[in-house]
């Protein structure tokens, strides 16, 4: 259900499973040792603070940059953690039909399924591609649209926050990075990326957003300029 319901949360939801064409475990190129990327030490310490097996956290982002060609930027392990925390045994007896007994290779085929659901789940949701580029100009894109939804829908909250020179480059960042994976528990943040594949809709994210923030416009009015960067 959209709001997640009585479901376990431990086990893949319901419309999460994002990979069109996932490959069988015989043609998977997760099998092999990543070749190490030039800031592989970035990599190692973000995946030592983020959530999950450390080793497989790193092993898979190396593996997604190479794969896509782009160069790691933080926010991108904030992303892969939540899709490594599901169970993806039904999705395995129904694409695999593993043995039973080889818990190695069961183990290898949930990484397989979980890698593919975030690659997919990346290329649907953001799909300016805000990774791909050295010098964040497709974020710049997604700050501009924000700002441009919000002097449309609240153009008071817009002046406010432009007269405090307050961009949202200033407190928007982690939200587009990384969908609010940063932010939320586990729970809360299935409930929300569910809603972002039922809608099916890339630019839901915007909106929400731009919610979230109006939602908390009296409280940003009653907030004087200093207290900005808490409120928000």
């Amino acid at each position: 259900e959209a709001d997640g319901g009585d479901r376990d949360k431990t086990s893949v939801p319901p419309h999460a499973s994002t990979a069109s064409s996932t490959p069988t475990f015989a043609h998977s190129p997760l099998q092999a040792s990543p070749v190490p990327l030039p800031n592989q030490r970035v990599i190692r310490a973000d995946a030592e603070r983020t959530r999950g097996d450390p080793k497989t956290v790193e092993r898979l982002l190396t593996h997604f940059c190479h794969f896509s060609d782009v160069k790691y930027k933080q926010g991108l392990n904030e992303l892969l953690a939540p899709f490594l925390t599901l169970d993806y045994k039904p999705i395995i007896r129904e694409e695999f039909e593993p043995a039973e007994e080889d818990k190695a290779k069961d183990a290898a085929y949930q990484e397989l399924v979980a890698y593919c659901c975030f690659d997919e789940f990346l290329k649907k949701f953001l799909p300016t591609n805000v990774y791909s580029d050295d010098g964040f100009a497709s974020l710049q894109c997604c700050f501009r649209l924000y700002r441009l939804l919000l002097l449309y829908h609240d153009p008071n909250l817009c002046k406010l926050l432009d007269g405090h020179r307050f961009p949202p480059e200033l407190y928007a960042s982690g939200w587009f990075l990384t969908l609010f994976s940063q932010r939320l528990d586990m729970d809360d943040l299935w409930k929300w990326w569910d809603l972002y594949v039922l809608y099916d809709e890339p630019h839901l994210h915007h909106f929400v957003c731009l919610r979230l923030l109006v939602r908390g416009s009296d409280q940003i009015n009653e907030a004087g300029e200093a207290s900005l960067p808490v409120v928000l």
